[in-house]
This record gives structure tokens, C-alpha cells and sequence, in this order.
């Protein structure tokens, strides 16, 4: 009966601080970029109890603002689906500006990572929508002109360009599928 006192106690904690959360968000949508994902989901990971570097990445992450982050912290954090609701729409204005923006490996893998992600894309619509044009524009990018883009970023060629391709046209096909379930 105790560890369901604590449960029932956590859970609505975190019922009431979603609440007061999205009514801040709502009254200042860049507020959410002032905070950590710490703060947004109202649940401190503290330090990491294995020796990773991964793992302290990722804990060191969910304590730095998220207007902070480079592409390289995004591509990290999304590639774990850590902080999805948060983190995605920040990625895909990313994306938007420069679709093969990159971390520290290759052109796009902020895209890769991004259509990778476990996130339930039917429960925001805009975010899938603005998510698919950029896959359609980066689809066009790599069957127009491998190896160079419309401006001043690289586009991927060779073995890395047709798996892009592979993936993007699936993330592409759960996207449509997310919209007839939608609709």
C-alpha cells in the first residue's frame, strides 16, 4: 500500500505541474526555450549512475536551456527519445532553415535522428506536417543533385545518400499513415 501511496503522490504531482506548465507555454511559447527538460517535465534525473559518456551527456543535457542547444545536443537527445515533445519542434525549425544541418557525424543527421524518433506524430498534426515538407524537400534535394545543395550546405551522396533516401521515404509512409488514421 505504501509504494502506491507514492505512486498515486508522483503522478499527481506531475498531473498538476503539466497543468500550470502549459498554461505558462501557452501565455509565452518561448519560454519553453529559457527552461531545461529538467523543468519542462517537472522531473530531475540528478547524476548519471553509470559511467558513460552517453549517459552523462544525456543527463548534463536535460539540465541546459533548450535555446542552448546546438545541433549536436539535439541529434544526441533525439537519437536516445529523450524530451521528444520538447525537443522536436525546436529540431524541425532547425530543419526548416537548414535540412542538412549536422551534428558532429554527417550532412543530416539531424534529419536522420528526427525521422528516427519513437514520437506518436498523429498527436501533432503541425509538427508532421512541417516535418513532411522538409522530408519532401530533402527527398528532391538527393534525387536532383547528390553531393550539392541550393546553398551553402552539403548534401549526402553515395551508400549514405540511398540510405537516406530508404529512410526518409519510410518516415515519409508512417507520416501518410499517421494522417489517414488522423483523419
Amino acid at each position: 500500500m505504501l509504494v502506491l501511496a507514492r505512486i498515486d503522490t508522483a503522478v499527481l504531482v506531475r498531473l498538476w505541474w503539466s497543468r500550470n506548465l502549459e498554461s505558462v507555454v501557452k501565455a509565452d511559447p518561448r519560454q519553453v526555450l529559457r527552461m531545461t527538460l529538467d523543468e519542462l517535465e517537472g522531473v530531475a534525473w540528478g547524476p548519471p549512475t553509470l559511467d558513460s559518456g552517453l549517459v552523462t551527456t544525456c543527463h548534463r543535457l536535460r539540465t541546459k536551456p533548450l535555446g542552448a542547444y546546438d545541433t549536436e545536443d539535439l541529434r544526441i537527445m533525439i537519437g536516445q527519445n529523450i524530451g521528444l515533445p520538447w525537443l522536436l519542434p525546436v529540431a524541425i525549425g532547425r530543419l526548416e532553415e537548414d535540412r542538412w544541418t549536422s551534428g558532429d557525424h554527417y550532412p543530416g543527421d539531424l534529419l536522420a535522428m528526427t525521422v528516427r524518433a519513437k514520437f506518436s506524430w498523429i498527436t501533432q498534426p503541425d509538427l508532421r506536417e512541417r516535418l513532411r515538407a522538409v522530408i519532401e524537400q530533402a527527398l528532391r534535394d538527393l534525387a536532383s543533385q547528390p553531393g550539392a545543395g541550393e546553398g551553402d550546405f552539403e548534401i549526402p551522396s553515395g551508400k549514405l545518400a540511398a540510405t537516406l533516401i530508404e529512410e526518409l521515404r519510410t518516415a515519409r509512409a508512417r507520416l501518410d499513415a499517421d494522417t489517414e488514421h488522423a483523419g
